[in-house]
């Protein structure tokens, strides 16, 4: 008799069969070396208490997860959890990564957001999709800059727990998308960045869309249309592109392309004062117009683009029979648009019938069509379709002036090398570089391009350099080329000359030789001491376990290794004879340190941080590589650094006196870390002073050259300041009363008193004065002449603001690069102090000095005729007219 369970006990047999079910479930959801999503313990109970988890430390905000493939328990049931996406990550986790925790949070609220669907990817991912081509679909635009979409096609995925917990692994470069509903947010996660005290946090808030349909002239969805986001400023020419490319792309079957994050778009329009934007089909013809886009209402439906009535064109692109076929054909007009930036032009790839077809292209014009075809890009120009869904076939061939090269590549064993990458080198009066793959014969063919006045080949070498492998090459002889084929025969592959070989020892183990490393040779100067150069070109080998080969051709004798590896204690250059075999190179690794700073301004200046030795006074300090990052805060690093006690300091750019100095800290660091180094309080004692400069009637000054600069730096060393980003320059400085020089190019200097709350500038102009040319014969046709001025007695003291530099005379006084005689008179700009006058004679870009006698001019002068005498006119156009000669 069979045994049936008392009918109180059958509803808990089937809650067991549904948890089994359940757990069985969740295995297989798990199976895919992703982090498990949320057991019954992270529910209820804080990670320190669970025995199978580790925390994150303060520091590193690594740890350990619980085991990834398997649970100790059935987890519950999570709706929000279990309809996460499943599929295979395009590459596979590492075993041996080490895991971070990321508190995925509200923008506003700053709530946790359990359940939050988290994706990351790294540069493996971008590798696999970039050698695996699967982004060449017309459909793909803008994916590869979308990091949601290109997280969901390609990256590992996994969902926050009830604390709003993902675990992600991290390296150098790590990018982290959080999405919950209507919330989103990313940021950069790699694996250089130190963790707040608190642990990492991703922000999420309200995402923003666009979707944007196109329809053809007669109402149907057009697929595979880039769109982009133009940017029209009132009083300007010309449009701007959002990001300056396409954003997107239509796909089927309605036609729709979605702009996604709008809410991301002000970090790339804020800088304008006001614009315009206007949703357009990036496609060639369609320069103006588009549909208009308020950010402050976004449609709800679909914006409509409508394109122009088209026709269809296929393009077949002629090619050596058995060489590599082209795979892509790009179509643009033959007109230049009205937007700034790329050219608007369709891709699209060669089908299986030898064919790129262009379904949407505008009738009644011109086009270019371009394609790489064996090594080198060719372009033909035709005309398209004349009438709304009319075709034309157009068949793209290299120019009939066009020189081709062919050839067999055999190896070392003289046998063929077969679907083999080579890049070959044309050196002499043609300078050329053709990259392609043998055929299945080992023969290839490679289009340098069309022939010139002069074409003369000194040098044809074939390099192949295959992973894990010595690089080879094989050379023809020298040859004068011509139009057409020319058969370089059998190419024989080989070692080229040993310039230098050697082994490279870090820390007294092999060690891969580094980056940074240059051979460089000797050039002597005038006065018996040598100038070092780059030796060009040359091929390097090196394996992981130390051996380096350098291989090249250079006939200089007096030869040298420089290494400047910043992970290293720097060497001096090691000088060697060439053709040395046995070179050993013993480099010792440094230690790396980062400290974090909160910084709540990423538009401002950066601070420097500097570490000073504190068993030596008189070592320079050494700066740190200082960062804003996505988190309100910025970090300095230093590679390679020598063990022993430092005194970290950080001051203002500029300003001399440390904000904040601390002492004793140690390198390496201790185990855990120096929790002094993490979070410091920068915010507490720097302010952030906004400085807005405007002309005499307080309107933008469009000028790059200048800046604000702190008063009290030290006169012998470069002045350095802000720059001015629009109207608007924020500066870095310590928290009390400060005076500020704001210097622009054309104006008066100033001088304001500022304490932390926004200033507003007026900058006066120069004044001007007239000089006259005295009576004197006509200059031959082209030349003129141009007055430049400088202050008298000036220092050669420089600036320096962001990016920008130049002489401080050029700021701090008027200056006139190259002021013309109209009539016989010139305006040049004046100060109280005196500027000396020079006189040049000018011709096409080129000058030549016109001596005249110590002439200056000031406020004072209002107007003076120049003295200068006929003779000196003569002798620098008599300079000109030789040079010419």
């Amino acid at each position: 008799m069979a045994f049936e369970p008392p009918m109180n006990a059958r509803p808990l047999i089937l809650l067991l069969v549904v948890l089994l079910a359940a757990a069985g479930g969740w295995l297989l959801l798990a199976g895919n070396d992703e982090p498990l999503a949320p057991t019954d313990a992270d529910l209820t109970t804080p990670t320190t208490d669970r025995p199978d988890a580790t925390q994150a430390s303060a520091a590193g905000g690594q740890g350990q997860p619980a085991d990834a493939t398997a649970s100790p328990e059935a987890p519950a049931a999570d709706p929000q959890r279990d309809d996460v996406e499943v599929h295979e990550a395009l590459v596979p986790i590492p075993d041996d990564v080490e895991w971070t925790e990321v508190r995925i949070v509200a923008k506003d609220s700053r709530r946790p957001i359990p359940g939050a669907i988290v994706r990351w990817f790294d540069q493996t991912t971008r590798d696999a999709v970039k050698a695996g081509k699967l982004l060449a679909s017309p459909e793909d635009v803008g994916v590869d800059r979308e990091p949601q979409e290109y997280a969901e096609r390609f990256g590992w995925h996994t969902t926050a727990d009830s604390r709003g917990i993902a675990r992600i692994h991290r390296t150098q470069r790590t990018v982290v998308v959080a999405r919950h509903e209507q919330l989103f947010g990313h940021r950069d996660l790699g694996a250089n960045l130190v963790a707040p005290q608190s642990g990492f946090e991703l922000e999420v808030a309200a995402d923003r869309e666009v979707r944007v349909q196109v329809l053809t002239a007669t109402g149907k969805p057009a697929v595979g249309i880039p769109i982009a986001v133009s940017v029209r400023q009132p009083k300007s020419r010309f449009d701007n592109l959002l990001r300056w490319q396409p954003l997107a792309a239509t796909r089927g079957p309605d036609g729709i392309a979605v702009l996604r994050h709008v809410q991301t778009w002000h970090d790339h329009l804020d800088h304008y004062d006001s614009y315009e934007l206007s949703v357009r089909a990036f496609v060639p013809s369609l320069n103006t117009g588009g549909t208009p886009l308020d950010l402050e209402q976004l449609p709800q439906e679909p914006l409509i683009v409508r394109l122009p009535p088209c026709g269809t064109v296929a393009v077949t692109i002629q090619h050596t029979p058995g060489s590599t076929p082209p795979e892509t054909v790009l179509l643009r007009e033959n007109t230049h648009t009205g937007h700034r930036g790329p050219r608007p032009y369709l891709s699209q790839p060669i089908g299986p019938d030898g064919r790129a077809t262009f379904q949407h292209v505008p009738i009644g014009k011109q086009y270019t069509a371009q394609g790489r075809v064996d090594g080198g890009w060719i372009s033909g120009s035709f005309t398209g379709p004349v009438n709304a869904g009319g075709h034309v076939d157009y068949e793209l061939a290299p120019s009939n002036d066009a020189i081709r090269l062919t050839g067999r590549v055999l190896g070392p064993d003289r046998k063929p090398r077969i679907n083999t990458k080579f890049v070959l080198e044309v050196r002499g009066q043609r300078y050329d570089t053709v990259r392609n793959t043998t055929d299945e014969n080992g023969r290839f063919v490679v289009v340098l391009g069309k022939a010139r006045e002069k074409n003369r080949a000194d040098r044809i070498t074939l390099h192949v350099t295959l992973e894990g492998e010595r690089p080879l090459l094989a050379t023809a002889a020298p040859r004068e080329l011509h139009v057409g084929i020319e058969d370089l025969g059998d190419l024989v592959l080989g070692l080229d000359e040993l310039i230098l070989g050697g082994r490279c020892t870090i820390d007294g183990k092999p060690g891969e030789l580094p980056g940074g490393v240059a051979l460089q040779y000797g050039q002597p100067r005038e006065d018996g001491t040598l100038r070092w150069r780059n030796v060009r070109p040359y091929k390097l080998y090196k394996t992981e376990d130390g051996v380096f080969e350098f291989r090249g051709t250079t006939e200089h004798q007096r030869l040298r290794l420089r290494v400047s590896s910043s992970d290293h204690f720097p060497i001096e250059p090691i000088e060697f004879r060439r053709g040395k075999k046995d070179l050993t190179l013993a480099l010792e690794a440094g230690e790396a340190l980062a400290a974090t700073m909160l910084y709540s301004r990423g538009d401002a200046q950066l601070p420097i941080v500097e570490l000073v030795d504190q068993a030596d006074a008189e070592a320079e300090p050494r700066e740190g590589r200082v960062f804003a990052r996505e988190d309100e805060r910025c970090q300095a690093r230093w590679p390679g650094l020598p063990p022993g006690t430092y005194s970290l300091r950080i001051r203002a750019p500029g300003i001399a006196t440390p904000v904040i100095r601390i002492d004793d800290v140690t390198v390496p660091l201790p185990e855990g870390g120096d929790p002094r180094l993490v979070d410091i309080d920068l915010a507490s004692r720097v302010m952030h002073q906004v400085v807005r400069v405007g002309d005499a009637e307080g309107n933008l000054i469009r000028s790059s050259r200048g800046g604000v600069f702190p008063s009290g730096q030290d006169e012998t060393s470069k002045l350095i300041g802000a720059r001015l980003s629009g109207r608007e320059a924020t500066i870095l400085l310590p928290r009390g009363p400060a005076e500020l020089l704001i210097a622009m190019r054309g104006y008066r200097p100033a001088t304001v008193s500022c304490s932390g709350q926004p200033i507003d500038v007026q900058l006066q102009p120069w004044g001007n004065a007239t000089v006259t040319l005295p009576q004197l014969e006509p200059l031959p046709e082209g030349m003129s002449l141009e007055l430049r001025t400088t202050p008298a007695g000036s220092s050669d003291r420089r600036w320096k603001a962001g990016w920008y530099s130049g002489r401080l005379r050029q700021l701090v006084s008027p200056y006139a690069t190259g002021a013309g005689f109209e009539n016989g008179r010139a305006e040049v700009p004046v100060a109280a102090t005196p500027q000396d006058l020079r006189l040049y004679l000018r011709k096409g870009r080129r000058s030549w000095p016109v001596k005249i006698p110590e002439q200056a001019v000031s406020e004072l002068t209002g107007s003076m005729t120049l003295s200068v005498e006929q003779a000196a006119i003569d002798v620098a156009v008599k300079g000109a007219e030789t040079k010419k000669k």
